[in-house]
C-alpha cells in the first residue's frame, strides 16, 4: 500500500457543500449538520436528514432511489470518516468483530456514497 496521508475533513467538505445547497444555508446551517466537522463524525445522521428533506416532496421513483441509497449508507456510515479511511481493504476491524465494506476500501466507500448522495440531491 502506498504511504500517504488521508485527510478525513477533506472528504466531508463535498457533503457539506451539497447539504448547504439542498437546505439553502451557509456552513453550520440545518441545525448545525451542514458542517464538515459534524459530517465527518456523524455521516449517517447528516445524509439521512438531507435525504428525508428531499423525500418529503419526492415522486415515487425518487423515493425508491433515496430508500436504496439510505440502505447502503446505513451500513457503511455507521463508521465515522476517520474509521472508514483507516480501512486499507474492504474489511474494518473492530473490537466486537469485522465488518466487510461493499467497496474496495474506506476511501472508495466514501467516494461511491458521495456520488450517490450528489445524484439524489440534484
Amino acid at each position: 500500500m502506498e504511504n500517504r496521508i488521508i485527510n478525513p475533513q477533506a472528504y466531508a467538505h463535498p457533503f457539506e457543500y451539497i447539504m448547504c445547497k439542498v437546505f439553502h444555508c451557509d456552513r453550520g446551517g440545518a441545525c448545525g449538520m451542514a458542517d464538515a466537522d459534524f459530517i465527518r463524525r456523524n455521516p449517517h445522521t447528516a445524509v439521512v436528514a438531507t435525504c428525508m428533506y428531499i423525500y418529503a416532496n419526492a415522486n415515487e421513483t425518487k423515493k425508491r432511489e433515496i430508500e436504496d441509497f439510505l440502505s447502503d449508507a446505513r451500513y457503511h456510515f455507521q463508521f465515522d470518516f476517520d474509521k472508514l479511511l483507516s480501512a486499507e481493504s474492504n474489511v474494518i476491524e473492530m473490537v466486537n468483530g469485522s465488518y466487510e465494506l461493499s467497496y474496495e476500501n474506506g476511501e472508495k466507500t466514501i467516494e461511491a456514497l458521495l456520488e450517490k448522495f450528489r445524484t439524489i440531491c440534484q
